[in-house]
């Protein structure tokens, strides 16, 4: 199975946004994509089940998981939409696959403290799931600790 992640930085590169769906849907040709910064491709492609969610306000593009196969949100205790997404992909065997997809916005110049909330919220859904199937949590968690050095803190020694 090919499954590709990508942090589309729409709102920095509107103008290559269909070049990008063409190039994931026709060289790279996934099965699923799990994307953040994004919004849905324009033209229809074979990634044409998904679930997406806009963070909204001055932010129009969201995270989402596109899929060959079908795929449904999984709700859970998200207090940040469109940042985060869940969802579970029905594999043609029939297995079930969960995919979380992750933007960890900066709050005060930190991930840290939205990503630990992102993973406590997380929390029950994982342990729902946890040894029933096949879960992946990806995305662009904005955490690193060549951070540390500039923050001058040791706060991404949590996380990595």
């Amino acid at each position: 199975m090919k499954i590709v992640t990508w942090n589309m930085d729409y709102w920095q590169h509107r103008k290559e946004y269909s070049i990008s769906w063409d190039f994931l849907n026709r060289v790279l040709a996934p099965e699923i994509v799990i994307a953040q910064e994004a919004i849905p491709p324009l033209t229809s492609n074979s990634l044409r089940n998904y679930v997406w969610r806009e963070i909204g306000k001055t932010r129009k593009w969201g995270s989402g998981i596109f899929s060959k196969y079908p795929v449904e949100e999984v709700q859970f205790d998200n207090h940040y939409l469109g940042s985060v997404i869940a969802g579970e992909v029905t594999l043609p065997n029939n297995k079930k696959l969960t995919v979380i997809s992750i933007h960890a916005l900066l709050e005060h110049g930190y991930s840290i403290i939205p990503l630990h909330r992102i993973f406590s919220a997380l929390t029950l859904l994982l342990e729902r799931k946890m040894g029933k199937r096949t879960i992946i949590i990806i995305g662009d968690f904005n955490a690193s600790i060549q951070f540390d050095k500039k923050q001058r803190n040791d706060s991404q020694q949590n996380l990595v």
